[in-house]
């Protein structure tokens, strides 16, 4: 990205929709092994959310921590994370970002367990899906009515997520790249003595 304000590149809130959906199908993607390994231990546990949601914190931690920021929605998209001063996104903040991400669907998987419901009142257990649904549609409407564009996940993770410019065709030369005398072809033609 050039030495601009990040700022001036925020990414709206379509094409970041777009990218966070594509990357939910890819980490999804990961429930299907782990299914079909729960159909040939004829295991009655098939892989639901919480295993989506420890999918989705793999699947971030390893882009966003340690391919500086650039998932592969994001990348399709063209966006990428930086940190909230426009520099790339070290491995702990990268890290940190990828269990902000997923702790909506922790809250949400957090339902499927009653052994969760130990130690805590049943209003509170109750809530934690339709907490984790509201910080899923808060991030929507931030990124869409805020002036910064950042989401609850931004503001927590002090990060930035940005547009980056349309990659430069290459352009070939107008005319040939090479002359009589480019050492690869030899020594010059020599003019025949006149007579």
């Amino acid at each position: 990205m050039p030495a601009t304000d990040p700022h001036a590149h925020l990414a709206g809130s379509q094409a970041r929709t777009l990218a966070y959906a594509f990357d939910l199908c890819a980490s999804a993607l990961g429930l299907f092994p782990a299914s079909y390994v729960a159909y040939l231990n004829e295991s009655p546990h098939t892989p639901g959310v919480t295993e989506f949601a420890v999918l989705f914190l793999a699947y971030h931690a390893y882009f966003l921590g340690l391919r500086e920021g650039v998932t592969p929605g994001k990348r399709v998209m063209n966006l990428a994370v930086l940190s909230r001063h426009g520099q790339a996104l070290g491995p702990v903040q990268g890290l940190w970002r990828a269990v902000l991400l997923s702790l909506p669907w922790l809250l949400i998987a957090a339902g499927d367990h009653p052994a969760l419901q130990q130690g805590m009142s049943l209003t509170i257990w109750a809530g934690l899906p339709t907490a984790g649904t509201a910080w899923l549609l808060l991030d929507l409407v931030l990124i869409d009515s805020l002036r910064d564009r950042r989401s609850l996940t931004d503001r927590l993770a002090a990060t930035l997520v940005v547009r980056l410019p349309p990659p430069e065709p290459h352009r070939a030369p107008a005319i040939p790249m090479y002359s009589a005398r480019d050492a690869e072809f030899g020594d010059p033609p020599r003019r025949p003595p006149e007579r």
